[in-house]
């Protein structure tokens, strides 16, 4: 049992700062220890947000970490939960549950040059490796923003493929759909279209309304390209 052990130091990851409380009980070889290990997280600060109240505990065996629990909470809202396995051999098969989790707290969407906004639960699952991860599931978006244009709430589904991510979703009841691509190697990259049909123009663009009293219906489609290094194109 140690206390006050720094999290960057055990993680590798020098963006989060804070202390863990570790019990561990292991035996075996150090390569591949039997037993389990558990964490306490009081307070950590990940990329300027401060999280509350976390614990991890896992268990070792010959095939690898099983995640027994896994639990976070953000101080200004939000929380994630989790379980699954990681292998020896790097690969993941974890599920991530998210509730009320910010857009703007997740780290990779933090690199995105496009204002995004709204809050995200789901039920998800990591596979791939520790090195290049790969997200899937469902997501329920609520008040998803991108930039000034609402789209409201609604679900997002990721779909994972060979070589990316397939997107798709809908919101407003249906009257605005999305279909694209994600892909998070060699960097973070976007590629979609969004479909419009009879979306009253009042509740696609809010801001409207305090510049004049504008109603209308909208129809159309526009693909675009979000990534890391050039921004958002149309």
């Amino acid at each position: 049992t140690a206390h006050g052990l720094s999290v960057a130091a055990l993680s590798g990851w020098l963006s989060v700062v804070g202390h863990a409380d570790v019990d561990v009980n292991l035996e075996g070889a150090l390569a591949h220890p039997h037993g389990h290990a558990s964490l306490t997280l009081p307070r950590l600060e990940i990329s300027g947000d401060v999280y509350t109240g976390g614990a991890l505990r896992l268990a070792f065996d010959d095939e690898g970490a099983s995640v027994q629990e896994l639990s976070l909470h953000r101080e200004r809202g939000g929380s994630v939960g989790g379980s699954g396995k990681v292998g020896w051999n790097g690969d993941m098969d974890l599920r991530v549950l998210p509730r009320d989790f910010p857009l703007v707290a997740i780290p990779w969407v933090k690199t995105v040059p496009l204002a995004l906004a709204g809050s995200l639960s789901g039920d998800m699952h990591i596979g791939g490796r520790i090195d290049h991860p790969v997200p899937g599931g469902i997501l329920s978006l609520l008040a998803f923003k991108v930039r000034e244009v609402l789209l409201g709430k609604g679900d997002l589904t990721l779909d994972p493929g060979r070589d990316a991510i397939h997107l798709s979703g809908k919101f407003f009841d249906n009257l605005v759909t999305v279909d694209g691509w994600l892909t998070l190697v060699p960097k973070v990259s976007v590629v979609a279209t969004i479909k419009v049909k009879n979306l009253p123009l009042e509740k696609l663009v809010p801001e409207l309304q305090s510049v004049a009293e504008i109603h209308g219906l909208a129809t159309g489609e526009v693909s675009f390209t979000i990534d890391s290094e050039s921004g958002f194109t149309f």
